[in-house]
This record gives C-alpha cells, structure tokens and sequence, in this order.
C-alpha cells in the first residue's frame, strides 16, 4: 500500500483485497458468498496478530529512546509512534462500528447461537441502502483514504520522513481488473457501486476485515520508518551503551536469575552475538536472554551475598566487529524456611499433618514441590500448603526437602514421627460418666465412651475416628469366679440380657482388646493400647 517496496505477505492481502472486490462486482452465487465467513474470520486474526506486532514496536521505540537518555532528539519519536497508534485504533474502531450497523440492520447473527444467519448473508438489499441511498460508503470511503494521508502528513512534519500510501478504499480505475474492462460503467464505477451496489452481507463482511489489515499494513510500515530514525546518530559517532534488565537485582539461592542483555539502541537491522561470563545465551529481536541458576556464600548480616556477572555483545558496526562489555551486580538471598503447623517438630504416624511452608525470600517465584523421606507429600491450594502423611513407624525421623523450579532449598526439614495416643474408655450410663470407685445399680445398658488426647483432637480434627472393635464382658461372680458374658463389637452395651446371671455384689468386667482409627483417607489403622488391652470394673449394688 505505501510508496516503497512491498512485503510477500503485504502483496498476498491486496491481491484477496482485489479478488473479494472483483467477487463482489461479478455477483458470484450465494455458495461462494457463504464462504467469505472463513476469509473474514482468518483476516481477523492476521489483524489482530498485527496489532499486537504494532503495539510492541511502539514500546520497542520508547525503550529505545530510553536507554539512549531520553534526548530532546529523539523523544518526539515516541510521541510521533504513539499518535500513529491512535490514530489506527480510531479508524479500527470505525470499521467494527460500522461493521456492527450492518450485522444489526441485516439481523445477521442468531441471538441465541451467537452464529450468523445463512439467508441473511445472502442479503443485497440492506448494503445498497445504508451504503449508497444513506451515503455510508462516501463517509466510509473519505475516512479510510483520510488516514494514509494523516500519516504520511505526521511522518513528514515530525520526523522529516517522506512516506506516501496509496489509498485504501479504491474506484473502479484504480483497479487493474476493473480499470481494463470493455464495459463504460465498470470501468469508470465509484468505490461505492462496485463494493456496496447488490453486494450481499457475507461478502462485505469480509471486505472490512481487509480494510482493518490494509490500515494495520500502513502503520506497521509508518512505525518501521520511526523505528529506523532511533538512534542512528549514535551508532556513527559509537556512543553505544551495554545493558542489563533483570527481573529483580535480589535472587534466591537455587533459584534463576533471569533478565534481559541488550545494545540500547538496538535495531532490526542489527543481529549481535551475546554472551555471560563466557557461554552464549539466545538472542531474540536484539534481545539476549540471561538466565542462570544463582549460587549463594560469604552472606552478610542482611543475609545477603554480593555476586555479579560479565557480559558481552558484539555487532557488526560499518563491516567491523565491535564488542561492548558489561558487568551487573545483584544480590543472592539466603533462603529461610518458615513453617507454620499446629503440631511443630513432631508429626502424627498415618495422619493429615497440615504445613504451610513459606521462603518470603522468593516472593511471587515461590511454587515449591516437596520430596518426602518416610512419607507421602499432598500439595495444597496455595504455594507452600502441603499435607504430610508420615509412613514411617513412630519414633523415627522423617525428612521433607523443599524444591522450588527444580532446585533445592535451604536444609532437609527434619521431623520425629509420632503414634497417635491412643484414647481412654469412659463408662456411661444415662449419658453420665460413672464413678468407678462405688457401686451402681444394675443398669439395662451402658456406653463405652472414647476419651481422645486433647492435643490430638484439636490439631487433627480429620483423623479424630476412633471406634471399639474388639472386647470382652465377664461378671466376677461372689464365689471368686470369672464367667464370660460375651464379645464388645461397639459403644453401646445392652446388658438387660444379662440381668438374670448377675447377682448384687457381683462386677461386671469391660475388657477392651482393639481400638481402630479411621484416617483422613477412610484408612482404618489399629490403635496401640498400653498392655495391648484395658479393662473397666464396674459393681453392682448389693
């Protein structure tokens, strides 16, 4: 579109430009107009890859600017890079506005799917009347041509830069395939009778995709022309600068550092070679990719330790190579493990051991992964929450190390595993506690009631399940002898059975064998009583 030589890519979009023109005009059948949806929908993307592509070279023009000191010379430029930008975004928005007024007077898309509507792609009707009885395609023309011109005005007054663009919106005699044509009244038809007259929806819908990359295309060559303006003087009097832009100067031991080297001033025609402390590191659009695992030692008070790095660049400058060095300083942080946890050094065998495990030094870096030595990790929602389930038998220790992008820190956490207490049996009768130290009246049922360590009940509320499973029920008759009564297999006793084989002054003896806990996991593990059983007398009233 511009004076100059145009790109492959440029002389692809103006010939589809021609050909959904040339369609357009020739009133090819509604099967082939249908198809347009697809050539919109693919010349919207290329716009919207465009446009970032734009967006980015305005930034690379300020950072440019930038590190060449901000000079009253150059710093117009950036304006200058800006105002084309919003210009484009105002005639971008333009064409979705009118888009719009065309999809909403042709009720071209289904509400419901969100889909356009075949038979209202088909429509030829509305275009001609809102383009050419209401005069939208002279608007719409004047304000598409209006940009080129704008630019090119802009380049020259600000940057002294001599850029001319061909129109974008076009009459038939500018057009090749029209401008040789036999018949009078295509060859000399305006702009508005060969896009719009009997044009049906679908395929006009795609022309204003192309004008969106036709505009894109202009300022993409307008922000290349800046571009090359930057810094020029620089480079002939070899008033070059090296840099480094690092993510953050404070980096975490085990962790990357990681950054940007570049030449500021630094251009698309300049390919430079880089290198840190002697290894090559991947140069992207003149910009060098630093990145390295950070080492820590000799930390001071503050916990942190001075390190730098050397690096150079080298470019062709006037058919000669030319190497700039550069040397950053940054600071490695003595990573610190904080832990947070109900239960400190000690964790409960089988159970959910909730931690959160902080490093404040990594900041926002922080995602660690945990390895387990004698258990299983079960990472939280949250960076550093993990649940740890000690697999190891009680009383022997268990290690966690803490990963953070591969790389370890600080020291393996060390833990003792501990055994869950296991809980005291509590008689009930009534609901009430009993006191075993005096005699009862014979009741017709008691409960056997679970009396859990404190400690453990309140750190572990989701492995609190303890439950009887096993036991035994004698009655110690008056003549010195043991009778069995029967088997425990729960809390609740019905002893009213039993009322006939016992006498006043007899004991009723609980001897229980087995307590199971059911873990967090729906695991059910055995509970560990002291003498493996513990047996409750309770008299019975003479």
């Amino acid at each position: 579109m511009a004076g100059g030589k145009e790109t492959p890519r440029q002389k692809l979009v103006g010939m589809m430009y021609l050909v959904l023109t040339a369609m357009l005009a020739l009133q090819v059948s509604s099967k082939i107009l249908e198809k347009f949806i697809f050539i919109e929908d693919a010349l919207n993307r290329t716009a919207s890859n465009t446009t970032t592509k734009n967006e980015t070279a305005v930034l690379s023009i300020e950072k440019a600017v930038e590190q060449l000191g901000n000079s009253s010379k150059e710093l117009p430029k950036v304006e200058l890079a800006k105002q084309v930008r919003e210009k484009t975004s105002e005639v971008i928005a333009y064409i979705e506005e009118t888009r719009m007024e065309l999809i909403n007077q042709s009720n071209a898309i289904d509400e419901s799917s969100q889909t356009y509507r075949t038979g209202a792609l088909k429509n030829t009707s509305v275009t001609g009347e809102l383009f050419i009885v209401k005069k939208k395609g002279e608007e719409m023309k004047a304000r598409l041509n209006s940009y080129g011109e704008e630019v090119s005005a802009l380049l020259k007054q600000k940057a002294g830069i001599d850029l001319a663009f061909q129109p974008v919106a076009l009459d038939a005699k500018d057009i090749p395939v029209f401008a040789k044509s036999t018949e009078p009244d295509v060859r000399n038809a305006s702009y508005e009778k060969i896009t719009f007259e009997k044009a049906p929806v679908g395929g006009v819908l795609a022309v204003f995709a192309q004008y969106k990359n036709d505009i894109l295309n202009i300022e993409s060559e307008a922000l290349a022309a800046i571009s090359s303006t930057v810094g020029s003087i620089y480079i002939k009097s070899d008033v070059i600068n090296a840099m480094v832009n690092a993510e953050s100067r404070v980096v975490a031991e085990g962790t990357k550092f990681t950054g940007q080297m570049f030449i500021a001033a630094s251009s698309s025609s300049i390919t430079p070679r880089m290198t840190v402390n002697g290894s090559s590191i991947p140069v992207e659009n003149g910009f060098g990719k630093v990145e390295f695992t950070a080492t820590g030692g000799n930390y001071g008070p503050d916990g942190l330790a001075k390190k730098s790095f050397e690096g150079q660049i080298t470019i062709n400058n006037a058919g000669k190579d030319t190497t700039f060095t550069v040397k950053y300083d940054y600071l490695v942080a003595k990573p610190v493990i904080e832990v947070e946890a109900a239960v400190v050094k000690q964790l409960y065998a089988n159970c959910a051991n909730e931690l959160t495990i902080k490093v404040p030094a990594l900041g926002v870096n922080y995602n660690p992964d945990f390895r387990i030595s004698g258990g299983t990790a079960i990472k939280g929602g949250q960076p550093g929450q993990v649940t740890i389930v000690p697999t190891a038998n009680p009383g022997s220790s268990l290690g966690i190390e803490v990963f953070n992008g591969g790389s370890k820190i600080g020291q393996t956490l060390q833990y003792q595993v501990r055994d869950v207490p296991a809980p005291k049996v509590q008689i009930k009768i009534g609901g009430n506690p009993v006191d075993l130290t005096n005699p009862v009246q014979f009741p017709n049922a008691v409960d056997l009631s679970l009396l859990v360590d404190e400690s453990f009940a309140s750190t572990m509320a989701k492995d609190n399940n303890f439950a009887i499973t096993d036991g035994n029920i004698y009655v110690n008759n008056l003549a010195g002898q043991r009778q069995s009564l029967g088997k425990i297999t729960g809390s609740n006793i019905n002893l009213a059975r039993f009322r006939g084989n016992i006498r006043p002054g007899e004991t009723l003896v609980f001897e229980i064998l087995s307590i199971e806990r059911t873990n967090f996991q729906g695991k059910k593990i055995k509970v560990k009583i002291a003498g493996e059983r513990e047996v409750i007398q309770l008299r019975i009233k003479q």
